[in-house]
């Protein structure tokens, strides 16, 4: 019943409101977090039967993304040199999706393919706006509040779990075999992205100690979270915040203070519940267990899905085996289907080596773009950071759709002058 009213409410919602998607980034932006939120709540996916196929609330959201953004890039005019690799990216990912379509059908071609449009669609719209300064502010703020949404969600179910409720059942496998993992990793990215915004926000904010202890709420759910790959984008997003913004012993202070605040519920949690303390350790130590780390299962599926592409010839060199590919591949007596969790392998085997040139040469020049002086504290040290993250994240998984966002907003705001892009 939630599926059935919740896609045409949104549906709805986007195309009524298709006037201020073509004027204001904050609404499509904000309209993307929701579904955001609400894929997070409701683990089904929210869909409509249509023809034989499945219509997702994604699909309405994001075509209209994708219809405005094309809008305003050709008769707009706002089309610009750095837009032009993101469009490449997207002409080849396409490609890619015509080829899966004749060779594996128009289904389970479109199912895959699904997930690199959204995130396409969401950056270019995004990215057809010039953003200023305050337009950025904005979009962090969105994060943070859909951050704390999470925060409540995961929370809620980490009681469920203690007190052993019926409801827990609609959650059941989103962390495999560990309770702690009541969201998958990319709802983990997305809470650690928001303890950085909390840190890059330290100086320019009244109200640090509010803002300190959100932070050190945001870093303790991370933790707790238990997605290992999470931890170390944080740090290394933490450390590359601190160099970039010339703020080495303010960041570094907040890290403590964060640390501090979160370390009594921390200590508190893991000596008082069994469940909790155990786990972590499981978590700490099984990157060195060779019998039980992921790390040598990802790279032999890695392997995999290289030699499958070396394989080829002809067009699909330059294009790959296109979305759809119905292989199986075996790691550790277990059988694996579209899933490299490497999101570069993935664009390799599925987009050929013309799709991760593409992608690769889009965020090369972004960063590049997003060169600005060292500590104007004008949201570029932000961006740059974030966009760091997530270019070390897609070595273990692939993004989510509102991944795009980050992108899109980042490459708008490298097209506004920096005089008028400093918040007043």
């Amino acid at each position: 019943m939630e599926t059935l009213l919740a896609t045409p409410a949104i549906g709805a919602m986007a195309l009524l409101g298709s006037s201020r998607l073509y004027s204001s980034p904050s609404f499509g932006a904000g309209l993307v977090l929701l579904l955001y939120v609400l894929s997070a709540v409701v683990v089904a996916p929210l869909s409509v039967d249509l023809a034989g196929f499945k219509l997702y609330a994604e699909d309405v959201v994001f075509g209209g993304l994708f219809i405005v953004a094309l809008l305003r890039l050709t008769i707009g005019g706002r089309l610009l040199a750095r837009h032009w690799p993101w469009l490449l990216f997207g002409a080849v990912t396409f490609v890619s999706f015509g080829m899966g379509s004749q060779m594996y059908g128009l289904k389970p071609a479109g199912v895959e393919y699904r997930a690199v449009f959204y995130v396409l669609a969401g950056c270019l719209y995004s990215a057809s706006f010039r953003v200023q300064s305050e337009e950025a502010g904005r979009l962090m703020r969105l994060w943070l509040w859909s951050a704390a949404l999470l925060v409540a969600l995961a929370w809620f179910r980490w009681a469920a779990e203690f007190l052993q409720l019926g409801i827990r059942s609609q959650w059941a496998g989103v962390g495999g075999d560990n309770p702690m993992r009541v969201l998958n990793a990319g709802q983990a990215f997305f809470l650690s992205q928001a303890f950085v915004t909390t840190v890059y926000l330290y100086r320019q904010v009244t109200g640090r100690v509010a803002l300190s202890c959100y932070s050190a709420l945001l870093l303790l759910t991370v933790i707790l979270m238990q997605h290992r790959s999470v931890w170390v984008v944080t740090v290394i997003c933490c450390l590359l915040l601190a160099w970039r913004e010339q703020a080495l012993r303010r960041l570094l202070g907040l890290a403590v203070l964060a640390l501090a605040l979160g370390a009594p519920s921390y200590f508190l949690v893991s000596r008082y519940a069994d469940t909790v303390g155990e786990s972590l350790r499981s978590s700490v130590a099984e990157p060195f267990d060779s019998r039980r780390s992921t790390i040598a299962w990802r790279a032999v599926l890695w392997e995999q899905h290289l030699v499958e592409y070396v394989a080829l010839s002809g067009m699909q060199t330059l294009f790959g085996v296109g979305f759809g590919n119905p292989a199986i591949y075996s790691v550790g007596g277990s059988e694996v289907s579209n899933a490299a969790h490497n999101y570069y392998v993935f664009a390799l085997n599925r987009t050929g080596i013309l799709g991760l040139i593409s992608l690769v040469l889009a965020y090369w020049l972004l960063i590049r773009h997003l060169r600005g002086r060292p500590g104007s504290w004008d949201y570029l040290g932000l961006f740059v950071t974030m966009t760091a993250g997530q270019l070390v994240y897609f070595l273990v998984y692939s993004p989510s759709f509102e991944q795009g966002l980050i992108a899109g907003t980042a490459l708008g705001l490298t097209v506004v002058p920096s005089p008028r892009r400093r918040s007043e």
